[in-house]
């Protein structure tokens, strides 16, 4: 699965990955903002809870209005009202601060419930939208009748391609049927949004045309109503609609300014940067520089509005002002998922955002920091893409994670595992580590890998490390296995899925420069083999003759293996291209400078060292690529230089990037798992047990809605036979159940005695539930005998240090014990030792 809106990156002849990745400061309303319908507050407030992970299809959706009943019958864990709220968020929001300075009347008599929509329109502004869909929810759990809050959601499941549109096209039908007390301008966004969902017909042969033409019916009746003016904007660009409407990015970019003058910190800015950021046209780019500097201040506690800037610093080659943005963002997502208790695997840009860090880091020199990221994404838990469970096997008889569930699956193009293995070893491979790459080879870092393409670049750098370190033996190995990548079963799966891109004529298969998954792994093998040639067959010529046709080898790779064998005219020119192909990167100039000094033209050589000194702020010195330059800097007599030998200079700052907070105060620089809660619950014989009990001994905890739950009795039956497999690891079981008893659930496993690998307990008041998140506030079920709310499944793995290292929570049971078993020895492999 290919996310609508992924980021492609084909890295053909400048690094050795092909990646194919699934890419409020709050300032006073202005005084001409009137307002459009009822009650105008503004919002204010803190980060709310965790989401939940869906690993499940529930039963066939029912008709959406009728399902919002709350005496629908439903199976435990699932929503009473539909199978449309059995996804998105279970936990309660709350008001926070920094999601933008927006405001977006509705019909309510709740104060509270005007600022939590508020909240959700700047978050859906941010593309924040499992927030977003929170504090929709939250609204109508506030006022069931601020039917408006159905739209939000709704939107909270389309905007940018996201979420469910099944989802949202519920959401909106029951929106639909209870909109007769709304204002005319709420039920013209209702019906407009509507329309979308309509089969084509003579009188609407284009249903997303005649959406973005009904939100732009709003704006003109309503011109105070600058969100009408944003989301037009959005739809119009986002849905390829511009030549239809007819308009264009110029006459969409001044609405976005028409906003901006009566709302200058409106979270619009985001929008405007998509706009000019088109291509690779710096000039267009330029145009959208304050947005740039505002974005991120616009709403700060959004992570993707400090990630979107870089894009406009790419375009004009200002890599430090990207990797800032990344940072920041990769920052903020840390504080909120550590706070939220939300694993790295649940925020959709999590993993784009980290890869695209880790590249701008590599172009500024800032290697041990590339390292460290590169190598934590692999480090952080992983969720598979698909799980077959109880409840879809029987109803249904299908795997259970739809598209929209978030994942972190090493075999796929867009997981963060996926993400961190590529910038790994492009890090090693730029800055010519080989034999840190040889030594991560024999760890979990550098392990094969599912993905073959994957596979296929992490053989080749390898090879290109066994090469330079001069292992002929490891190298043919290693060779001899590249050349059996087009054999395995997932090299073919990928084969069918590029032809099936390519017949619908999708980017990026549809591009001159895409590189067939053929050719990816052909060229590789052919490029080894050309190594072979330079390193150990003495055919140097012939070599270079091969890799200077390559699409895979860098040009400053083959520009120094033109020097090492002493072709120094091919090696200042082709070390030039690479300069000129990475405009302001340290690298190419690294090399390039290193080339001049070593052919003889120190007065070059110079020049270009101190261009690369100006960039240099970030550079870690003593990474060979750099430190061999060192003794350049006596022969240049170079005064500014002080007696350590540090020749890097400060970086002048632009003066157009406004005012940006220390990184440190926006979050910490890595995720790291939070402390489990404790917990206190009771075995059939009335003991008392307490993560207390765990301590320094990791334990699997299965969190299940009692015996009446079919589902998670079978959930329970696949867990039996693997709970020994974990006891082997020194991992204890414990399932912890809804019933005052755990007997019922015993009898109908067939249990007769204590089972030594797995423990049952019972929490009839919910509180374990309640204090791992495995609940959903927002219910209102008679069965649940404490009030509002009920219990959800999860399963969460603890750590000896009580960490909270994987979870699941959702309204089906997640049953893959086999993936769980291994992604246990992994994430544990240290405390397992």
């Amino acid at each position: 699965m290919i996310y609508k809106y992924s980021f492609f990156k084909m890295i053909l002849g400048t690094a050795p990955m092909v990646f194919i990745v699934a890419c409020n400061d709050e300032t006073t309303r202005p005084a001409s903002s009137v307002p459009l319908a009822s009650t105008p507050t503004s919002a204010v407030v803190t980060p709310s809870p965790a989401p939940t992970t869906v690993v499940t299809k529930s039963p066939p959706r029912v008709d959406p209005v009728v399902a919002y009943d709350a005496n629908r019958a439903h199976a435990p864990g699932e929503s009473i009202h539909g199978e449309a709220f059995n996804e998105g968020p279970h936990q309660r929001g709350s008001l926070m601060q920094g999601t933008g300075n927006v405001h977006f009347p509705i019909t309510t008599t709740s104060e509270e419930a005007q600022k939590f929509f508020d909240q959700g329109i700047g978050q859906l502004h941010g593309f924040w939208v499992y927030e977003a869909e929170r504090s929709f929810r939250r609204v109508l759990e506030i006022d069931s009748e601020a039917v408006m809050a159905l739209w939000g959601m709704a939107m909270a499941n389309t905007v940018f391609g996201a979420g469910d549109r099944d989802r949202a096209r519920e959401l909106i039908q029951i929106a639909k049927a209870k909109m007769q007390k709304l204002s005319h301008r709420e039920q013209m966004y209702i019906t407009a949004y509507a329309k979308q969902f309509e089969a084509s017909s003579e009188s609407n042969p284009d249903p997303q045309l005649v959406f973005v033409k009904g939100l732009k019916q709003i704006m003109e009746e309503f011109p105070e109503d600058l969100d009408a003016k944003a989301f037009y904007v959005l739809e119009a660009w986002d849905l390829n609609l511009i030549e239809k409407l007819p308009t264009s990015k110029d006459e969409l970019t001044d609405i976005l300014d028409e906003v901006l003058e009566k709302n200058p910190m409106h979270p619009v800015h985001h929008y405007k940067i998509h706009l000019r950021m088109a291509g690779e046209d710096a000039a267009l780019a330029s145009k959208a520089l304050q947005s740039a500097a505002l974005c991120g201040p616009a709403a700060p506690a959004i992570a993707h509005m400090w990630h979107m800037p870089a894009h406009i610093y790419d375009r004009l080659h200002r890599w430090w002002d990207s990797a800032y943005q990344r940072e920041a963002s990769a920052r903020v997502d840390h504080r909120y998922m550590m706070k939220e208790r939300v694993m790295p695997y649940q925020i959709h840009n999590f993993g784009h955002n980290n890869e695209l860090l880790i590249q701008s880091l590599i172009q500024v020199g800032a290697v041990k920091k590339a390292l460290s990221i590169s190598m934590n994404m692999l480090e952080l838990p992983q969720m598979p893409r698909h799980e077959k469970n109880v409840s879809s096997a029987k109803d249904e008889g299908t795997e259970g994670q739809g598209d929209h569930s978030p994942t972190n699956d090493p075999r796929d193009f867009y997981s963060i595992s996926m993400n961190g293995t590529s910038r790994l070893l492009d890090t090693l491979y730029s800055f010519e580590m080989w034999n840190k790459a040889i030594e991560l080879s024999k760890t979990v870092y550098l392990q094969e890998s599912p993905n073959a393409l994957l596979e296929a670049a992490r053989l080749y750098v390898l090879g290109v490390a066994y090469a330079n370190s001069n292992r002929p033996e490891l190298f043919q190995a290693n060779l001899n296995k590249l050349e059996k990548v087009k054999s395995l079963p997932i090299f073919q799966e990928q084969k069918a899925e590029e032809d099936q891109m390519r017949k619908l004529n999708s980017y990026p298969y549809n591009q001159k420069t895409y590189l067939s998954v053929d050719s990816q792994v052909d060229e590789r093998i052919a490029d080894l083999k050309a190594y072979r040639e330079y390193f150990f067959e003495n055919k140097k010529a012939e070599a270079l003759n091969r890799l200077s046709k390559s699409h895979i080898t860098a040009k400053e790779k083959l520009a120094l293996l033109y020097l090492y064998s002493g072709d120094s005219k091919h090696s200042i020119r082709i070390a030039g291209e690479a300069v000129d192909n990475k405009q302001d990167e340290v690298v190419p100039l690294a090399v390039l400078t290193y080339v001049l000094w070593k052919s003889g033209d120190l007065k070059n050589a110079g020049q270009r060292f101190e261009h690369l000194r100006s960039l240099s702020e970030q550079i870690d010195l003593e990474v060979e690529i750099f430190s061999r330059l060192n003794p350049l800097v006596q022969e240049l007599h170079l005064k500014d230089v002080p007696a350590s030998g540090d020749w890097r200079k400060p970086r002048v700052q632009e003066p157009d990037i406004g005012e940006r907070p220390n990184l440190d105060t926006l979050g910490p620089e890595r995720w790291s798992p939070v402390n489990a809660p404790d917990f206190q619950v009771q075995d059939e014989t009335g003991r008392t047990i307490t993560l207390r009990d765990y301590i320094s001994q990791p334990v699997l905890l299965v969190l299940y809605l009692g015996a009446d739950c079919e589902f998670c009795v079978d959930q329970l039956r696949t867990l039996l036979p693997t709970a020994p497999r974990f006891n082997q690891l020194g991992i204890s079981v414990l399932a912890i159940g809804t019933d005052a008893r755990t007997k019922k659930t015993t009898d109908l496993l067939g249990i007769s005695s204590p089972v030594p690998s797995l423990a049952f307990a019972s929490d009839k008041s919910f509180e374990t539930f309640r204090a791992f998140r495995a609940f959903d506030d927002f219910e209102s079920d008679p069965a649940n005998p404490t009030g509002k709310g009920h219990p959800m499944h999860g399963i969460f793995l603890i750590s000896g240090d009580s960490k909270v290292r994987w979870q699941t929570i959702g309204a089906h049971p997640f049953t893959n014990f086999d993936f769980l078993l291994k992604e246990s020895k992994r994430l544990l492999a240290d405390e397992l030792k």
